[in-house]
C-alpha cells in the first residue's frame, strides 16, 4: 500500500503545485490588465503634458497612434469608403450622406475618368493593371 499512497501523495502535490500555478498565472495576467489600464488612463489625462520621465513614451505613443490613423485612411481609400466626422459611421464614399446620422459628406472629385485612361492591359493574361504597374498582380508576368 506504501507504494500507490506514495503516488497518490505526488498526484495531490502535483494537482495543488498546478492549481496555485493557474492562480499565479491569473494575477500576472490582472496586473498587466491594470498597468494597461493606468497607462491609458495616464495618457489619456496627461498625454499631452506629461512629467518629464514619461514624455518619451508619450511621444512614441503619440508616433504609433498617428502611423494607425494614416494606415486606416489608406485602407479606408482601398476600400472606397469614407468614415462620419459625426457619428463614426462607415460608407461608401459614392454615398453623398451619411445612412446614420445624415452628415452631408463634403463633395469630392471623382477621378474615375483618369484612372481609367492610366490603366492597361497585361500581355499575357489581359488583365486590366494599372499603367505604372511593372508585374502583373494576377499574373506576374514582368510588363513592359
Amino acid at each position: 500500500m506504501g507504494f500507490f499512497d506514495d503516488i497518490n501523495k505526488k498526484t495531490n502535490e502535483m494537482m495543488e503545485v498546478s492549481r496555485i500555478n493557474t492562480a499565479i498565472s491569473d494575477s500576472r495576467k490582472k496586473i498587466a490588465a491594470l498597468y494597461n489600464s493606468l497607462g491609458e488612463t495616464y495618457y489619456a489625462e496627461k498625454g499631452g503634458t506629461p512629467d518629464a520621465a514619461l514624455a518619451d513614451l508619450c511621444a512614441q505613443i503619440a508616433a504609433e497612434m498617428s502611423k494607425i490613423e494614416e494606415n486606416q485612411a489608406r485602407i479606408n481609400q482601398l476600400k472606397n469608403i469614407q468614415v462620419c466626422p459625426q457619428c463614426g459611421n462607415q460608407s461608401s464614399r459614392n454615398l453623398r450622406f451619411c445612412g446614420k446620422c445624415g452628415y452631408n459628406f463634403p463633395a469630392t472629385e471623382t477621378p474615375a475618368a483618369e484612372e481609367e485612361t492610366a490603366m492597361k492591359f497585361c500581355g499575357n493574361c489581359g488583365a486590366k493593371i494599372p499603367s505604372s504597374t511593372a508585374f502583373c498582380p494576377q499574373c506576374g508576368t514582368k510588363q513592359q
